[in-house]
């Protein structure tokens, strides 16, 4: 078998396309299956200490198959074994007669599908893991020659380069969810813009302020204030900010109280610049942020942590938490429909395991807790 450069120039132009999802890669095992003959392929991932492995994607295979290899096979397959001896840009043929047969690996998942000897391309490979890309024929099929193995020494060092690019993706993408995670259960609204001002990030807080279309809006994508009589010094804040943040100012930011607009909450809004730090590559990039505080309302309370912090019952934590929000005893012992004097009991309870006397000291040892975060 022979292959032209214009077929690995094929081969390496589809590795590249799958740079930031490692799905779009299915088109380049097809066509790997196609050219080295090759019933199954697939992109795997190995945790090698824990001796467990993972199939991006592949072909050939049922998706029973796959679901069979994650849940169990992989995890006694014995070609684990000799992993640890490979390194990044290794390609090598796995031989069915050395390494599988008898095992419960081959007898009971790899020869009924008709599977035998592999050819593979390690990608990456260190102590804890490794990422290649696999072909796999049958018995009768001939040996892996010169050719396939030249065409997988041919095509390594792209893999490797796109799979160092997708785990810088993968850094990226798992960051920013973990910090639009935090950014969530702050008690208040959190908005990024870039130099243009328009939003880049906003937790749920504000993406619920942005809905209600009558405090804050978008503009053509840039962010804005409903009030036209507020537009105006909004807008002054924000482009302060963004000047301070790409060098062109010194401002500072500042802070816009907005009132109801039609029986909506009144907010307070802290306009502050964002440093830019070194950015290596052009495009969007932060500038400023915007907070968004409830003027009418106190953030809510998560009854189960008031319970943990100070070691009250789930009935005590209810109404300490009820009391926080600023409703009346009273009120309280009507909603939860308990008598006057156990709810007079449970308030002497919490008011002696919290170390406070009076409502207002309550409240405010409550919200500066950290149990002020879990419930947004």
């Amino acid at each position: 078998m022979e292959l032209s450069q214009a077929c690995v120039a094929g081969l390496v132009a589809q590795i590249y396309e799958a740079a930031e999802d490692p799905l779009r890669l299915q088109p380049f095992l097809e066509r790997l299956c196609s050219v080295t003959g090759a019933v199954a392929s697939g992109y795997f991932v190995q945790d090698i200490p824990n001796r467990f492995g993972h199939l991006v994607t592949q072909t050939g295979g049922s998706a029973e198959s796959v679901r069979r290899y994650h849940e169990h096979y992989s995890r006694v397959n014995p070609w684990f074994q000799v992993a640890g001896s490979f390194s990044t840009g290794d390609v090598v043929i796995g031989r069915v007669e050395e390494t599988l047969v008898g095992t419960e690996y081959y007898e009971e998942f790899w020869r009924p599908q008709g599977y035998h000897d592999t050819l593979t391309a390690y990608a990456f490979k260190d102590a804890f893991g490794a990422v290649g890309v696999m072909v796999a024929r049958r018995k009768w099929d001939p040996d892996y020659g010169a050719t396939e193995v030249g065409l997988f020494q041919a095509l390594v060092p792209h893999l490797a380069r796109v799979v160092d690019l997708q785990r810088r993706f993968f850094v990226v993408r798992d960051r920013g969810e973990a910090l639009l995670h935090v950014l969530d259960h702050l008690p208040f609204g959190t908005i990024v813009v870039d130099d243009t001002g328009r939003v880049i990030v906003l937790n749920r807080q504000a993406q619920a302020v942005l809905d209600a279309r009558n405090v804050l809006v978008l503009q053509g994508g840039a962010l804005a204030v409903h009030d036209p009589s507020l537009a105006p010094e909004f807008r002054r804040l924000l482009t302060e900010c963004i000047q301070t943040s790409t060098g062109k100012g010194t401002g500072l930011g500042g802070v816009l109280k907005i009132p109801r607009v039609d029986n909506h909450r009144g907010l307070s809004v802290l306009v502050t610049p964002v440093p830019r730090g070194c950015y290596p590559l052009t495009g969007p990039r932060p500038a400023a942020a915007v907070f968004l505080a409830d003027r009418s309302t106190r953030p809510r309370l998560a009854v189960d942590i008031l319970c943990e912090l100070f070691g009250l019952t789930v009935a005590e934590g209810r109404i300490a938490a009820a009391l926080a929000q600023g409703q009346r005893l009273q009120d309280v012992r009507r909603a939860f429909r308990i008598e006057d004097s156990t709810a007079r009991t449970h308030l002497k309870h919490v008011f002696d395991k919290t170390g406070t006397r009076r409502q207002p000291a309550l409240a405010s040892l409550l919200h500066n807790s950290v149990a002020v975060l879990r419930a947004q």
